[in-house]
């Protein structure tokens, strides 16, 4: 999605950064500096630096960010930022690794919205928009193997760890039918002909009894940071969930398929989906013959999920033409996913 344009200027965000900061750390003298949008196309997020002075020790400078919730929006789902901010501590008590988070809240004293405030981690992400991006990351086969064993890790821990935050399982046949509303707000209709006919073959072929654990709901590339061909964490939790783990699988394996994109996308050097699926049945030790649905399914959802932002972007109600980019894809990942799933 577009980023949420901010309710506040950048200096009343900078004032009610640095109110929140001194509030929080006790110290009336902190200062927030060098406020700045960070990248992605999801969600009102912004860096900055704190620089202030615990009591009686030496002063500290801090790389942190800030992410609001959409203002006037129902705090719910993805808008929901202090339930993020609930899910990142408690997947960080479990080990995985995510920003650690300094201060949430759903005061509106400070922005006029709840928000959540995580640490800086450096590291290095790359998206669709960035062909160029994995030249800085040395071995991606390496990356790729990490990025595997971190999402094992994750499907295997007990979803009931969770269930304070997660709601129960999204059954696959309704999670197909709800993307069903979304198909006529396309930004041009061609581009998703194809996806009754893909919706159809998965229905006539759901996954048997899937195995039901944490899923990130968009464990991509531009989603897990990577420093030193390792991944230093998992980004960008407002869609996980308890459901088919595999999900997350397809998903991945789609941001890695170059017969999905088409120019001006052009994919960077990657391990294939072939790689991927092969070292996640070697770490996870579960039978994956049926990724091929799931891979089908990402396609489906990604499919109608792009020509959506091209609509909302095209009407002028979420600005970004990245989507204008990605469109020539669309129909190319929609017929992909038919014939993944025909064979």
């Amino acid at each position: 999605m577009a980023p949420s344009k901010p309710s506040l200027s950048k200096a009343e965000l900078e004032v009610g950064l640095q109110r929140l900061c001194r509030a929080r750390t006790g110290d009336r003298a902190a200062r927030v500096t060098d406020l700045r949008p960070v990248g992605g196309h999801a969600g009102l997020t912004l860096g900055f630096d704190l620089h202030w002075t615990p009591e009686a020790r030496t002063p500290r400078n801090e790389a942190l960010i800030v992410r609001l919730a959409p203002p006037g929006v129902r705090a719910a789902g993805p808008a929901d930022v202090v339930r993020q901010a609930r899910l990142l501590r408690c997947l960080s008590s479990l080990g995985v690794p995510v920003p650690g988070v300094r201060w949430s809240g759903s005061d509106t004293r400070y922005f006029g919205t709840p928000f959540h405030v995580v640490e800086h981690i450096h590291g290095r992400t790359f998206g669709l928009d960035e062909p160029d991006g994995t030249r800085e990351m040395g071995d991606v086969h390496k990356v790729g193997r990490d990025a595997i064993r971190r999402l094992a890790e994750l499907h295997r821990l007990d979803p009931a760890r969770t269930a304070s935050v997660l709601d129960e399982p999204l059954d696959l046949q309704t999670d197909i039918v709800r993307w069903d509303r979304f198909v006529e707000r396309a930004g041009d209709p061609h581009l998703v002909v194809d996806i009754p006919e893909l919706r159809s073959k998965l229905r006539a072929r759901m996954p048997r009894a899937p195995r039901i654990g944490i899923v990130h709901g968009d464990y991509q590339w531009s989603n897990v940071l990577v420093r030193e061909e390792q991944i230093a964490a998992i980004l960008d939790w407002e869609l996980a969930a308890v459901g088919p783990v595999l999900t997350d699988l397809g998903w991945l394996c789609l941001f890695s398929e170059p017969q999905c994109w088409s120019p001006p996308i052009v994919l960077p050097p990657l391990p294939s989906p072939r790689e991927l699926v092969s070292e996640y049945a070697r770490q996870c030790g579960d039978d994956v013959d049926e990724i091929d649905w799931y891979r089908a399914h990402a396609a489906y959802k990604f499919g109608i999920i792009a020509a959506l932002n091209l609509g909302l972007h095209l009407r002028g109600k979420r600005h970004d033409p990245f989507w204008e980019e990605l469109a020539p894809s669309v129909p190319q990942m929609i017929r992909h996913g038919i014939a993944l799933i025909s064979t």
